[in-house]
């Protein structure tokens, strides 16, 4: 993510319109906040923002780990967690041969200074799933620490059960992302396949 910084996301490589307004919009509130950070923490209670659109490839992980990367790069601490590993990691953690155990992974989530949970609710649901959720997001409210969301669904679709949607509604802003996919766009090329299409080139050249 290190490359991931403000000036690579481009709003002209979304469709005129809405989408386009989108976009500005998004990265406006994504500029304010990494600008504001400090007074956002100390006056609004450390709220966080969640991006969410049905589309896949929209930008959503993109601008997030922006945000993540360029607060990183001020001296903040960030952790990245996409929400289907993380859980995975946790349930490892229970194991007694496991080097990280289920609560210290646990208490990571709860004690980093901002955490981004990427893909929330695409995970399958449980009890155990709504507790181990609970459990982080209720601490980092009453913490007042920054939590940034990427979703597929608006808070209210999710399947978590109230207790957590009330949480995530309360420490967040909602950041609406295009309906369109720019994935390829918006990616960085692919270094080996750089390297291999110069080498091609270069083969060419010979022959």
């Amino acid at each position: 993510f290190e490359t991931r910084t403000l000036d690579r996301f481009s709003v002209g490589l979304y469709s005129m319109g809405v989408n386009r307004d989108k976009a500005q919009h998004a990265y406006d509130m994504v500029a304010q906040y990494i600008e504001n950070y400090a007074m956002i923490v100390a006056q609004y209670g450390g709220g966080g923002l969640y991006f969410y659109s049905r589309e896949r490839g929209s930008g959503k992980t993109f601008l997030s780990t922006i945000l993540g990367n360029e607060l990183s790069k001020r001296g903040h601490r960030v952790r990245w967690f996409g929400m289907v590993n993380l859980l995975q990691e946790i349930k490892a953690g229970y194991d007694r041969e496991s080097s990280t155990s289920s609560s210290e992974i646990i208490n990571t989530c709860r004690n980093a200074e901002v955490l981004i949970l990427d893909d929330i609710g695409v995970e399958k649901q449980s009890a155990w799933v709504n507790e181990t959720m609970y459990s982080i997001l209720d601490y980092r409210l009453s913490q007042c620490k920054p939590t940034i969301f990427t979703s597929n669904h608006k808070p209210h679709e999710l399947a978590y059960d109230e207790r957590i949607i009330d949480r995530i509604t309360r420490m967040t802003e909602l950041v609406e992302m295009p309906e369109e996919s720019v994935r390829k766009k918006l990616g960085a090329k692919n270094p080996m396949g750089a390297f291999l299409e110069q080498k091609e080139e270069l083969t060419n050249d010979i022959f």
